[in-house]
């Protein structure tokens, strides 16, 4: 009886052994990759959130580690250090960083105007046009960043010249309604925000007049794409499923936003109608809207000598997850 006993737990140990073996092998079967967002309620963190609570991620089969930064220059810094696989950055940025040695690709669009961006000041400001801001202080998130260049880009345009002052995304409202800046550069939802209560005013609606650009995609590391292509590729049918099911849906949409962020309603029906409502559905890359990232920043001064094939991963096409 002892013997039998003892047989019988080896067998079962056995058996056990095999179903853990088993289910260790599924987890690690599931392809793994790690995001790097910015700013909590940006767009691309809240679609990010859709997706993963809405499940579009497990119905893909890729486990997203999602990192969300203060700005989008500290995302992509994130990447090119290599913590992240997948950050927002612009065509431009891209090839600017691979000239110095960062080797990153674009490989999905996200939009291609810069959506919700306003310059903005307080209701009684004594700035009543763009030319008023000659000498004065304006507010970007930091050096590098979307609002530097649209900062740079309204001085050329102007003819003017302002004292660019980074205070991160999250500072960008407190320090313009405290007065330590004239001005901001303020992107969608806070820009929203602030509408909605008055609290400050547009002098310039940057969607309506900065050229039209792949000023948001998504971007990888070259090390990434060659080590992690499947989980690339997974996250982003994931997002763009996530996209087109809010953009099919208007009601259910404002209603996930609300849910995974602290906007009101009226500020998450604006926030859909003006930027997710206009996302790439599909995450096309066009080399019209990626050469006109390039050209824009030449208008700023900064010259993106990388040919675009090489700034532009031809190994991704992506297929939205569905419902």
């Amino acid at each position: 009886m002892k013997n039998g006993r003892t047989i019988r737990k080896g067998i079962v140990a056995c058996f056990l052994g095999g179903v853990v073996a088993f289910g260790a092998t599924g987890a690690m079967a599931e392809e793994q990759i790690t995001m790097g967002l910015a700013g909590q309620s940006y767009w691309p963190t809240i679609v990010a959130k859709v997706a993963e609570s809405e499940g579009f991620f497990e119905r893909a089969g890729v486990k997203a580690d999602i990192t969300v930064h203060k700005s989008g220059a500290e995302a992509f810094e994130s990447l090119a250090a290599g913590i992240v696989e997948l950050a927002l950055a612009s065509p431009a940025g891209v090839g600017r960083a691979r000239e110095k040695g960062v080797y990153t690709k674009i490989v999905a669009a996200g939009t291609e105007q810069y959506l919700g961006w306003y310059l903005m000041v307080t209701p009684d400001s004594p700035v009543q046009s763009i030319a008023d801001l000659d000498g004065k202080k304006v507010g970007i998130s930091s050096a590098g960043s979307g609002s530097d260049v649209l900062a740079t880009w309204v001085e050329t345009d102007a003819g003017i010249t302002f004292e660019k002052i980074p205070v991160g995304g999250s500072g960008l409202v407190p320090n313009l309604l405290s007065g330590n800046i004239d001005a901001a550069m303020m992107y969608s939802p806070p820009s929203f925000e602030l509408l909605e209560k008055a609290e400050a005013r547009s002098l310039l609606r940057l969607s309506e007049v900065v050229p039209k650009n792949a000023n948001t995609s998504w971007a990888a590391s070259d090390t990434a794409i060659a080590e992690n292509p499947k989980g690339i590729q997974l996250a982003l049918d994931a997002f763009y499923g996530a996209v087109q099911m809010m953009q099919a849906d208007r009601d259910k949409a404002i209603q996930l936003i609300v849910a995974h962020s602290d906007l009101s309603p009226s500020v998450a029906a604006r926030e859909f109608d003006e930027t997710i409502a206009n996302v790439v559905p599909d995450g096309a890359v066009r080399a019209e809207t990626v050469q006109q990232s390039i050209d824009l920043m030449r208008t700023v001064g900064v010259e993106v000598k990388t040919p675009i094939e090489e700034i532009v991963s031809a190994d991704f096409s992506v297929k939205p997850v569905t419902n």
